[in-house]
């Protein structure tokens, strides 16, 4: 299916002619102008040939995310489509002061909203499956690329947490704390996966259309925000030992510890756990 699905984008991007012998950033342009002049056709054929220049991160997603129940190569490969269209639509590499190439932001999305989100989805649905009283047919992650209901999670919510593979990285990055005795920043890892701290920046932008004329438009910008994160630590819930324990198969008494422990802590503490658990992940995620 893939391999029709290049030959289809293939067939689009010839309409700009040997688009493989273009740049990227070029590329990237003549997709923002033809966009700003409203010619689809154009625009729709520059995406097919960014899409074809980075094609290899359609199995990169995949081979990531491949033992989420559901989860296929068009999964992967919408989600690639969709991560390219977010960055050129950001056209963010225009912007002089981020100093960034149209590949450095294709890039950062792909770290951001690829791979990572998809199995962010998939522990959500998890996490919703264990609190939640529903019927085992309904769906719990309405919206998302891959449905899964209820009866999907039972296989995932007994398989043995120490093999877990890189499907369920947010599961995997906790267990490898909790198998160092760091519980604390196990605790943070967990927090930031099971919970959106998100926080949006809007940013006007002006730019000269290929007319000459000043165009304006808002650019998004969503980021995790710790101060969220650290608000939230500093009051967990007085259910959350038990829903740890029960979680990730660890003594309540250990938990309760390094619960107790997380509370007790002022801010600056809690910073220096959050940034200590986010550079362990960030040295192993790699997309």
């Amino acid at each position: 299916m893939n391999q029709d699905s290049k030959q289809a984008f293939a067939e689009e991007a010839k309409i700009i002619g040997d688009y493989q012998k273009v740049s990227l950033q070029d590329l990237a342009n003549g997709y923002h102008f033809a966009k700003l002049d409203g010619n689809k056709r154009l625009q729709g054929a520059f995406l097919s040939a960014v899409i074809l220049r980075g094609w290899y991160n359609v199995d990169k997603i995949y081979q990531i995310c491949k033992n989420i129940i559901g989860f296929e190569r068009e999964d992967a490969l919408s989600k690639y489509q969709d991560c390219v269209i977010q960055a050129l639509d950001s056209a963010a590499w225009l912007d002089p002061s981020k100093n960034l190439t149209a590949q450095q932001c294709i890039n950062q999305t792909l770290r951001t909203r690829g791979a990572p989100a998809i199995i962010y989805e998939s522990n959500l649905a998890k996490n919703k499956g264990c609190t939640t009283l529903q019927s085992l047919d309904e769906t719990i992650n309405d919206g998302a690329d891959h449905e899964l209901t209820l009866l999907d999670t039972i296989e995932d919510e007994h398989s043995d947490i120490a093999d877990v593979d890189a499907s369920n990285f947010a599961i995997a990055l906790v267990q490898k704390y909790i198998n160092k005795n760091k519980v604390i920043e196990a605790i943070i890892l967990d927090t930031i996966a099971s919970h959106d701290f998100n926080k949006t920046t809007k940013t006007v932008i002006k730019e000269i259309s290929p007319e000459g004329k000043t165009v304006k438009r808002t650019e998004e910008l969503h980021e995790f925000s710790a101060r969220q994160c650290i608000k939230y630590l500093s009051d967990l819930p007085l259910d959350y030992t038990k829903y740890f324990s029960k979680k990730y198969i660890v003594k309540e008494p250990i938990v309760e510890a390094a619960v107790a422990k997380v509370r007790a802590s002022n801010n600056q503490k809690l910073y220096k756990y959050l940034n200590a658990a986010l550079d362990y992940s960030r040295a192993i995620v790699k997309i």
